[in-house]
């Protein structure tokens, strides 16, 4: 039988499937050499970064920033980021493991720990863990301490060159009321001097709870002093009576951060008992713990990133000695929440800086007290019972870019003896009593926004030589500015002063009186406002004040009753007022 001829339009779709086919072949060899390429590529790539990779992680980098990535969280130095990663990866690879919490005995011994319970600690809540715990400390180190509550029936004593490390649901509990401190780090027997006693010294996680409530006598969370070089992260201290969460004494070089006090009860007599002290190596009565006591203060301790809730005072001191400061503190971006006194109390510190706090319903911000050279900045103070700002027998100290409102007394008060305090740039609103109240010589303010306090806006009184300028003054219940009580040689200038007398008492934009003599207000300009309420003189001189000048204002519309109302009959008024 013959074969039999195909059709010819079907050999002609045949042909252009086939054309097609080769078409498709064509294009896929093209795209399979650029995937060929484009994966060559990547490899090259690849392998460019693996080598620089290679030289960070395993052969090591000299920068700095990989030189800060090879220590871990306890200050451990690896020699490079594969080692460092090496030692922890095991670690979180099991996702139900509680990091640093299910170590093998090896994997202990190669970080270098040495956990608590391989000296017996149980951590139940029910044996008293003290004496296992001090042997751990005895061998330095870092000191484990996994998740448990351990009943600590003795103060424990920590030594040089220790870390003791907490899991952060690990609990050191207060058991014993004889229990001063729960740590410290000095033998009743010591008797160091100057910073010599026990430093290089790491407290790392986990909470001291103290029990104060149920056992009501004098204690500390942690007691140290002589000591340098001392760090206090990540740590929750709760319920203290009468004592302190922290007290440093007589520390040099000390670093606490990302810490919460929490908790304060006392016998009615210690409201002033600060959560963080510092303090000075005065006598047995102010450090009983151990000697010697040289009266050496604190240098260098920084207090930043800290919550404070339910405390005495904040940050400070109550205890001073003759020609002895704590100088170079630092107090920075902590918040303060509820307080029985100040915020911050910076008795006898030097070089001080406090800044970028917050401070919410404080019985006090911040107070100098004998202060030199220290600068309060950028902290925001509410509702505060107390002043916002205080400084009293303090010299030479700035009160910058600060926002205190709501409190229930005066913003600002400087007062007593001392020099050279600047006011500037603060923002000082809505304060029940007066927004700066001064009472010291040599003051500047400037620049600074006072409004809507419950009383006057600047009062200056029983005071010589101060200076404002360039403020906004207005709204206030009272007096704008008020010059009063013999003092002299307080210079207004370069202000906006309007609108106060908001509660409308009969009071003034600027007044001056009683014998307040030799004062110059200068190149203000001085309104009454649109509001209901205005004050009754732009500028009113009482009688008895003698050899003011008041010059170059701008006083239209400044008063109610009069622009410039001057009684005392012999006040240079003469240049360029502007009155009409």
């Amino acid at each position: 039988m013959s074969n039999k001829l195909i059709p010819l339009e079907k050999w002609k779709t045949a042909y252009i499937k086939v054309n097609q086919a080769i078409d498709d072949s064509v294009d896929a060899v093209v795209k399979a050499n650029k995937a060929a390429k484009d994966s060559t590529d990547a490899v090259t790539k690849a392998n460019s970064v693996q080598t620089q990779l290679d030289t960070i992680v395993v052969e090591g980098d000299s920068s700095v920033e990989a030189a800060q990535a090879r220590v871990d969280y306890t200050g451990q130095a690896f020699t490079t980021l594969k080692a460092l990663l090496d030692n922890y990866l095991p670690m979180a690879a099991d996702s139900k493991a509680e990091l640093p919490g299910l170590l093998s005995a090896k994997d202990k011994v190669n970080r270098g720990w040495i956990d608590v319970r391989e000296y017996g600690a149980k951590g139940d809540g029910v044996t008293l863990d003290a004496d296992a715990i001090q042997n751990a400390l005895n061998k330095k180190g870092t000191i484990y301490v996994p998740d448990g509550v351990y009943l600590i029936d003795k103060t424990l004593i920590i030594t040089s060159d220790t870390t003791l490390l907490m899991h952060p649901k690990a609990v050191l509990k207060r058991q014993n009321n004889a229990v001063y401190a729960v740590l410290t780090n000095g033998k009743s027997t010591d008797l160091f001097t100057g910073y010599n006693g026990n430093g290089n010294i790491k407290i790392i996680g986990g909470t001291i709870e103290l029990d104060g409530a149920a056992m009501p006598t004098t204690c500390n969370g942690i007691s140290f002093g002589h000591g340098k070089n001392i760090e206090i992260a990540d740590v929750v201290i709760k319920n203290v009576y009468n004592g302190h969460h922290i007290e440093m004494n007589s520390s040099k070089n000390v670093r606490i951060h990302g810490s919460r006090f929490e908790g304060f009860t006392h016998n009615g007599t210690r409201a002033f008992s600060e959560a963080v002290q510092i303090d000075l190596a005065k006598s047995y009565d102010v450090f009983p713990l151990f000697g010697a006591y040289d009266k050496t203060p604190c240098e260098n301790v920084t207090v930043e990133n800290c919550y404070f809730n339910n405390v005495g005072r904040g940050v400070g001191t109550h205890v001073t000695d003759v020609g002895v400061f704590h100088d170079f503190i630092v107090v920075r971006n902590n918040v303060f929440d509820t307080t029985l006194d100040f915020a911050v109390n910076a008795l006898i510190f030097r070089k001080a800086v406090i800044s970028g706090n917050k401070m919410l319903a404080v019985t006090g911000g911040v107070k100098l007290d004998g202060a030199y050279e220290c600068t309060i900045t950028d902290n925001h103070i509410k509702q505060s019972t107390g002043n916002g700002i205080e400084s009293s027998y303090s010299s030479q100290s700035i009160i910058k870019g600060n926002n205190i409102t709501g409190g229930a007394t005066n913003g600002i008060t400087i007062f007593n003896n001392g020099y050279s305090i600047i006011v500037t740039n603060n923002y000082i609103y809505n304060n029940a009593g007066h927004g700066v109240n001064v009472e010291h010589p040599d003051v500047i303010i400037s620049d600074c926004i006072v409004k809507g306090n419950g009383s006057h806006g600047i009062y200056v009184h029983d005071t010589k030589d101060v200076r404002i300028s360039s403020c906004q003054i207005h709204l206030n219940n009272r007096h704008g500015v008020q010059i009063a009580s013999n003092a002299t040689n307080i210079t207004v200038s370069d202000c906006f002063i309007a609108s106060n007398n908001q509660s409308n008492d009969g009071s003034h934009n600027v007044i001056i009186v009683t014998n307040s003599d030799a004062n110059r207000i200068v190149n203000n300009v001085i309104r009454a406002g649109t509001q209901t309420n205005k004050p009754v003189s732009g500028i009113y001189v009482g009688s008895g004040c003698d050899n003011n000048v008041i010059i170059m204002n701008d006083l239209k519309l400044s008063g109610s009753t009069s622009n410039l109302n001057d009684l005392s009959g012999n006040s240079i008024t003469s240049t360029n007022n502007l009155v009409a």
